[in-house]
């Protein structure tokens, strides 16, 4: 598998939406593709936050995927805003 595919650098920003920094991020689809690789026995998600006005329309996902090799937690964030494309960002920070 090729995990580079999965993984996508995204900017960081403050709260007066200016970009301070990057870091490396795994997509939500790469996550899934990797556990169907590795014998998908299980996914589990739950949403920690609901995507209101008052929280700036942010969501925010955990999900655990168990696979014959272990268990890989990680935690989904989605900024849902108006875009010329069909996807918002999804992204994971894995806890293995």
């Amino acid at each position: 598998m090729k995990a580079e595919r999965h993984i996508r650098t995204v900017e960081t920003r403050d709260r007066a939406d200016s970009v301070v920094g990057t870091k490396e991020v795994v997509l939500y689809a790469g996550l899934l593709s990797q556990a169907q690789e590795e014998g998908l026995a299980k996914v589990r998600s739950s949403i920690l936050k609901i995507p209101a006005e008052e929280n700036g329309r942010l969501a925010i996902i955990k999900t655990q995927v168990e696979t014959t090799k272990g268990l890989i937690e990680a935690i989904g964030l989605a900024l849902l805003r108006t875009r010329s494309r069909a996807s918002s960002d999804r992204r994971l920070n894995p806890k293995t």
